[in-house]
C-alpha cells in the first residue's frame, strides 16, 4: 500500500502557490509571450497545467478539438493542444483563476485522502504507476530554491545523466 507523501504534497502546494503568484503579476501581452515549447505562450502552460490536474481529479477533459499544427506529433501531443486551445480565447486572468480554482478543489481531496487514494492505478510518463508515483515524477515537484538563486517559480527536476 502507498503512503501518503506529505512532502511531495507540501511542495507540490508550494510550486502552485509560486505559479499563482507569478500569474497573479502579468499583465496580457506577458500570458501571451512564446515560450520555448514551440507553438505554446505563458498562458499554453498553465492551460496544460490545468488539464492535467483536472485529469488527475477524475473530471472530464475538453470536447473541443484544436485545428492540426505542425509541432503536434503524436495522440499525446494532439490530447495536449486540444486542452491548450480551448483555453487560447481566454484571458490571462481567467486562466490562473480556473488555476487556481483546481489547486483548491486538488488541495482538499488531498486533505481528505487516505492511503488508498494515493495507491490508485495511474498512468505515468512511462507507464502504468500509481497516483504516489505520478506525483512524485511528473513535473519533477522539488522544494522551491532560494529566492536569490532565480526567479523561476519552482525548482527543476536534476537531469538525469
Amino acid at each position: 500500500m502507498a503512503m501518503i507523501p506529505t512532502s511531495t504534497l507540501d511542495a507540490l502546494q508550494q510550486c502552485w502557490t509560486s505559479l499563482s503568484a507569478l500569474g497573479a503579476a502579468l499583465g496580457e501581452e506577458e500570458w501571451n509571450r512564446p515560450t520555448d515549447l514551440p507553438g505554446w505562450s505563458v498562458k499554453d502552460n498553465l492551460s496544460h497545467l490545468i488539464a492535467i490536474e483536472r485529469m488527475l481529479e477524475g473530471l472530464p477533459g475538453t470536447q473541443h478539438k484544436a485545428e492540426h499544427r505542425d509541432y503536434v506529433r503524436n495522440p499525446i501531443g494532439e490530447h495536449n493542444e486540444n486542452e491548450v486551445d480551448a483555453r487560447r480565447s481566454l484571458s490571462g486572468a481567467q486562466v490562473l483563476q480556473e488555476w487556481n480554482e483546481i489547486c483548491a478543489q486538488r488541495i482538499a481531496t488531498f486533505s481528505t485522502a487516505g492511503e488508498d487514494y494515493f495507491a490508485q492505478p495511474a498512468m505515468t510518463p512511462v507507464g502504468p504507476g500509481t497516483l504516489d508515483t505520478v506525483m512524485l515524477n511528473i513535473g519533477g515537484v522539488r522544494p522551491p530554491m532560494p529566492a536569490s538563486s532565480t526567479s523561476r517559480p519552482c525548482s527543476p527536476r536534476p537531469s538525469r545523466s
